[in-house]
């Protein structure tokens, strides 16, 4: 896998957790500072993944790094 695939999945991975985390801490209505710290360095991790595509980002590049990863998996 590049590193472009890498950083796009934790990116993901990142983001994903920080929205669910952000939403669990609205409805317990508990400080929301640390869910909104995580989607920050997760919007910062996929814009760093952008970077490394060199701008040629394309929205069905998560899918395949994710066939890719599960594929490398089993």
């Amino acid at each position: 896998m590049t590193p472009y695939e890498v950083a796009l999945l934790w990116a993901s991975l990142i983001l994903s957790v920080s929205t669910l985390f952000f939403f669990s801490a609205v409805t317990s209505r508990r400080s929301v500072v640390m869910p909104l710290a995580l989607f920050v360095v997760g919007g910062f991790v996929m814009y760093y993944a952008v970077t490394l595509s060199g701008g040629q980002f394309t929205i069905s590049d998560l899918p395949n790094a994710i066939i890719k990863l599960f594929g490398r998996l089993f």
